[in-house]
């Protein structure tokens, strides 16, 4: 087929042919066949593009790659040391841009095949020109993208770039700024980052107040879980952007109104966030009871068999890094499956795939909790009966409330008064950053 494209484009028509480079399967191509066919193609196809034979490999998470090594990457290499001649590109998860250029000089590769990354920064290339790559949005492998809702709506957003989906509208959806303003921003998580960073190219001056001593609020658990490291790099970029902004961050300093009004900010911004809600329910508030975002660093203080009451996306993702740690753990939801919101596409299949690997993780679905007894947990199944769960200690991810009465008492601090993010509804951080950009880009 490609000899007839040749002949019939001529041999400057370049043809770019994509292959699973490697089958897990029984009778699946192997690295072997890969280079062989390399090796025949060479003449016919001058871009041999390598892609994982499964399709999850294609558009990798966190759940099922390593931050260092995209999984085409052996596959790639093993062509190239073959002393085949034919162009090599790989695909999935590649999109430092540092690291590629690596990968190429190394000899690992002659291309890199990228889309997300497209997405996430529009800039991407433009800033490889400049050599800025630090300055590249990093793709947190989310595949919000490859549309997140199994029910609609039939649209794909971006969960480090809120103008994706809103391109084409923008110049009539935004206004340049008026006058200058004194912007005060509260809360350093991705909300408060991202309203200071868009009030601030908008040439307002801008300080943000974060009442802890660093910057990144609850997506500093990203620190800690090994799949969470995507959401990492995308943290330490947003913290990377505020210290080479022109914003004053002002660091261990819980805001108050009171402080508002004495510095004269012309608008107040609160990105307060949401605190983790208890189960009111007996024995909630023992001492062998946590909140997950408490859990992470701190996976020794626990002990070895642990409950975690509520399967959802925090849930879920607080158990399996406690299995991850060595942990015994079982969840417990009251819904049909555990992480029913996470992306439908790609995403919750290699999530799946990371928990059901692991022997320490195990979950019950279609219970109620009812108290917590001592050294367990006891439950209420659909058929009304009572069961026992032991547990050393207990977590307790039934859901956020968002600190909406914190966010109103600066209601009349400043001429110009707006809450965002978790403190206004709690979602998640493509939630927080359109909220801020939507918001920020008004002032």
């Amino acid at each position: 087929m490609c000899r007839a494209i040749k002949e019939a484009c001529g041999k400057d028509f370049l043809i770019d042919l994509w292959i699973a480079g490697e089958e897990e399967d029984e009778g699946g191509i192997r690295i072997e066949d890969t280079i062989e066919f390399a090796k025949l193609a060479e003449g016919l196809v001058d871009i041999l593009h390598i892609r994982g034979g499964n399709i999850n490999y294609c558009h990798p998470t966190g759940f099922n790659s390593v931050e260092d090594e995209p999984y085409t990457l052996h596959i790639a290499r093993a062509v190239k040391a073959s002393g085949s001649k034919i162009v090599v590109a790989a695909a999935g998860g590649y999109g430092d841009p540092v690291k590629d250029e690596a990968y190429i000089a190394n000899g690992e590769l002659d291309m890199v095949a990228i889309a997300r990354q497209f997405i996430c920064d529009s800039d991407y290339g433009k800033k490889i020109y400049e050599d800025r790559p630090e300055d590249i949005v990093p793709c947190q492998r989310c595949a919000k993208c490859h549309v997140p809702f199994e029910r609609g709506p039939w649209t794909f957003v971006c969960s480090g770039n809120p103008q994706m989906g809103l391109v084409y509208q923008l110049d009539q959806m935004i206004d340049p700024p008026t006058c200058k303003k004194k912007v005060a921003v509260i809360g350093g998580g991705v909300a408060g980052m991202e309203a200071a960073l868009v009030a601030a190219e908008r040439d307002h001056r801008v300080v943000l107040f974060e009442k802890t001593d660093k910057l990144g609020g609850q997506l500093i658990h990203s620190d800690f879980a090994a799949f969470k490291w995507p959401l990492r790099n995308f943290k330490d970029y947003m913290i990377r952007q505020v210290e080479k902004s022109n914003i004053e961050v002002s660091l261990t300093c819980e805001a108050s109104p009171e402080l508002i009004r004495e510095n004269a900010f012309d608008v107040v911004i609160v990105a307060c966030g949401a605190v983790p809600k208890r189960l009111d329910i007996p024995g909630a508030w023992e001492e062998h009871t946590w909140l997950p975002i408490d859990v992470y660093g701190k996976e020794e203080q626990l002990g070895h068999k642990v409950v975690v009451v509520g399967g959802g996306d925090i849930g879920t993702e607080t158990a399996l890094y406690l299995a991850e740690c060595g942990h015994d753990v079982t969840v417990l939801t009251r819904q049909s499956r555990i992480a029913p919101d996470a992306t439908c596409t790609h995403y919750r299949e290699m999530f799946e795939e990371r928990w059901s690997q692991n022997d320490k993780f195990h979950f019950i679905t279609e219970v109620q909790t009812k108290e917590i007894k001592g050294n367990s947990v006891l439950y209420v199944d659909v058929q009304g009966e009572e069961h026992t769960e032991k547990a050393d200690s207990v977590v307790l991810a039934s859901g956020r409330i968002g600190l909406v009465d914190e966010a109103l008492q600066f209601t009349d601090a400043a001429n110009e008064f707006y809450f965002i993010g978790d403190c206004k509804r709690p979602g998640s951080v493509q939630t927080c950053m359109r909220s801020a950009f939507a918001t920020a880009s008004r002032i």
